[in-house]
């Protein structure tokens, strides 16, 4: 298989939060929207600082009490008060505003996938293929090789087909909790905290190779730490890898469950990590 993945074949540069590896410009915006919580500040933001991305992202948190309310209309008029001052994003919020027209019952119809895939225990975490021919998602069903297992099905002559457990490589006596999938479909990463783990949890990631799927592999510092970190996403080009951390530096509060721990100064925010051409760095 000619797959090479950016993870062994890449080196990893030291990873920073977000707002300095993917954005880039306007950290201190980010900052300041951070320390917000007031929707009345939100909109002062917005108005300041339209037509960026931040000044968009400070409309959304504005409209987010409505939504949470499942007041659209209240949603709908602080986007349709604030669409004028974004002209290049027009396309942006009329498709928002679109749906917050539009009647409930006409937006989504939810329908459960059926046996082959649904079980009487938890079923959670699905990630569909970017071809929509595969289903991964983790499930603590019976028959399963630990107390959480990732299964797969497929989808063929019209219909989902049976879910089957990907087997010892992947699955322990202990959790595998899915994360994602990368765009081509042949690296899927998880969170676990496996023998060798650096913090309260880290990333991992298996791959598909010419004899089946790779056993887990831990994904190295500076992507996991001695912090919690989860939710590891690679870009479609596969040239940054998104995930959680409560490491230190992060912004925002910390949540209950950290709050007694030694990362309580840190609370959960997106880090991200770039990765290079190919270098001596090469874990292949």
């Amino acid at each position: 298989m000619s797959h090479q993945s950016p993870l062994r074949s890449g080196r990893l540069v030291p990873a920073f939060l977000a707002s300095v590896l993917l954005l880039l410009a306007g950290c201190s915006l980010s900052r300041e929207l951070t320390k917000m919580d007031d929707p009345e500040d939100f909109e002062a933001f917005a108005t300041k600082w339209a037509p960026s991305e931040d000044a968009f992202i400070a409309v959304q948190r504005a409209a987010k009490p409505f939504i949470d309310a499942k007041n659209w209309s209240g949603a709908l008029a602080v986007f349709e008060r604030f669409a004028p001052r974004f002209p290049a994003m027009k396309q942006r919020f009329e498709t928002i505003t679109g749906i917050l027209k539009a009647a409930p019952d006409s937006l989504v119809a939810v329908r459960p996938l059926g046996a082959a895939i649904n079980s009487p225990g938890n079923d959670i975490k699905p990630s569909l293929t970017a071809d929509g021919t595969r289903l991964y998602f983790a499930s603590d069903r019976e028959g399963g090789k630990g107390e959480l297992d990732i299964y797969v099905s497929k989808y063929a002559n019209r219909a989902w087909q049976p879910a089957q457990n990907l087997g010892e490589k992947i699955n322990t006596k202990d959790h595998e909790t899915l994360n994602s999938i990368s765009f081509d479909g042949t690296e899927i990463f998880l969170y676990g905290g496996f023998p060798g783990h650096l913090g309260n949890g880290d990333n991992y990631f298996f791959e598909k190779t010419e004899r089946g799927w790779s056993p887990i592999q831990h994904i190295p510092f500076p992507v996991n730490s001695n912090a919690w970190d989860s939710d590891a996403f690679l870009t479609a080009d596969g040239k940054a890898l998104l995930f959680v951390s409560d490491r230190q530096g992060a912004s925002g509060n910390p949540s209950p469950r950290e709050r007694n721990s030694t990362a309580a100064r840190a609370a959960t925010a997106i880090s991200g990590c770039r990765y290079g051409a190919a270098s001596s760095g090469s874990r292949r």
